[in-house]
């Protein structure tokens, strides 16, 4: 019965040690707080210098095969076939040249 009493009498005083004020290391959670500001901030863009171009010649292939690659779509393989049987020949083939026209 003595043990309970001590016990009960003892609870609240470990209760409101839990709340004192931890005077320890005045640094002690600046690693934490470095890396948050550190992730959280964005770096100012970098400045590109020479603006990416391509000659017409380029830009007009890169355009029909990108069309070329809607009107002609090419099938796709189950994923769960990938690595079985057997090949089917030497992978996907390039759009064709456009005629001068520009039709397929």
């Amino acid at each position: 019965m003595k043990s309970v009493q001590l016990a009960v009498c003892m609870l609240p005083l470990l209760m409101m040690a839990g709340c004192a004020e931890y005077e320890g290391d005045p640094r002690f959670g600046d690693a934490v707080r470095n890396n948050i500001a550190l992730h959280s901030v964005t770096p100012p863009a970098q400045v590109s210098v020479a603006p990416v171009a391509l000659d017409g010649a380029a830009t007009k292939a890169v355009t029909d095969n990108y069309i070329y690659s809607y009107l002609h779509p090419q099938s796709q393989a189950s994923a769960l076939a990938v690595g079985m049987g057997t090949a089917t020949g030497a992978g996907p083939a390039a759009a064709p040249v456009a005629n001068q026209n520009g039709s397929y």
